[in-house]
């Protein structure tokens, strides 16, 4: 288990030579908590073996006794079926969905799928949303609707 330190926005802008800049965290207020991470070892030959594993299951109970929230990040199980077993550990699911790029046919047959799981989903998350297109999918800034901070490309 790894701590991440938090960086302010204004650490995210390119170095000279780079054409972008550097992914990381980064956090509003230094009193927002903090942030861990337990990195994968590498690939391994049977993916959906090991998520399916009872050692899963009480690895993810046991991170859940000492932190607020524990969020995995895995691949749509529409790429891969690797984290079907997980849909059975956790308690709800965010879908990250890239705005203009992730097919609706694809997303419809998401929702399918995480039907007949019986995931809980909580919502979506829209990615790669350029500023100045958030009145067009619903968003606002400020004291519109939507109060949250989005970063654009």
């Amino acid at each position: 288990m790894q701590r991440v330190h938090p960086i302010s926005p204004a650490e995210l802008h390119p170095t000279p030579g780079e054409s972008r800049a550097p992914v990381a965290t980064v956090v509003e207020s230094r009193e927002a908590g903090s942030l861990f991470l337990l990195a994968g070892g590498g690939p391994v030959a049977n993916p959906p073996a090991l998520l399916g594993h009872g050692a899963m299951a009480e690895l993810l109970r046991t991170v859940a006794e000492d932190f607020d929230y524990v969020l995995i990040d895995a691949p749509s199980p529409l790429e891969v079926s690797d984290v079907m077993p997980l849909l059975k550990l956790v308690d709800a699911i965010v879908v990250v969905a890239r705005v203009a790029h992730t097919r609706e046919t694809s997303a419809q047959r998401l929702v399918q799928l995480l039907a007949q799981s019986d995931a809980r989903a909580l919502g979506i998350a829209a990615n790669c949303l350029p500023r100045r297109e958030m009145d067009r999918y619903g968003f606002a800034t400020g004291d519109g609707p939507w109060t949250g901070k989005l970063l654009g490309r």
